[in-house]
């Protein structure tokens, strides 16, 4: 039996990880940033998870962080941060270090607007949504970190392209 459907699959796919991107040097990669990817995580107190991802100048970037609605998480709200690689390869004076780094806040109200995710029967709270375009070539790092002294579960979507291929539900 062949079942085909016609009506569109909303979504991201899913990028699994072991959890050990806890620097620049083990920062998870992000295949493509245009590409709707969805990274369930947590984040201790104190702590910092790192991404990257690799863009061409005036490229659009996409993230938003979304908090599940879970007792004791109502006020949770990481920091989003967007930076590019020239701290480490020395292309950029210390002046210019604060236009190379972007940090997203929270500025909403708590515990934030509510949505349900249908495949993964999870409703969540909207935290920040970024969209930016890239200045320049290079590798990208997102950043999401505590600076409140909280702990907490929360799932960064990047990218806005809804790309399933045959693999992909296999």
């Amino acid at each position: 039996m062949i079942i085909i459907s016609t009506s569109p699959a909303y979504g991201h796919k899913l990028i699994s990880h072991d959890g050990s991107h806890i620097d620049f040097d083990s920062a998870l990669q992000i295949p493509d940033h245009k590409i709707s990817w969805a990274i369930y995580d947590n984040l201790g107190v104190s702590e910092t998870k790192f991404y990257k991802f690799d863009a061409k100048a005036d490229d659009s970037f996409y993230a938003s962080i979304v908090i599940p609605k879970l007792e004791g998480l109502e006020n949770y709200s990481p920091s989003l941060v967007l930076m590019n690689d020239d701290l480490f390869t020395g292309e950029t004076s210390s002046l210019d270090i604060e236009s190379n780094i972007q940090k997203f806040l929270y500025e909403g109200d708590y515990p934030g607007n509510e949505f349900y995710e249908p495949f993964g029967q999870v409703t969540y709270w909207e935290r920040q949504e970024v969209t930016t375009t890239i200045p320049a070539d290079g590798e990208y790092f997102i950043l999401v970190l505590d600076e409140k002294n909280q702990s907490g579960k929360y799932a960064l979507a990047v990218g806005t392209i809804e790309d399933f291929s045959g693999s992909d539900f296999f």
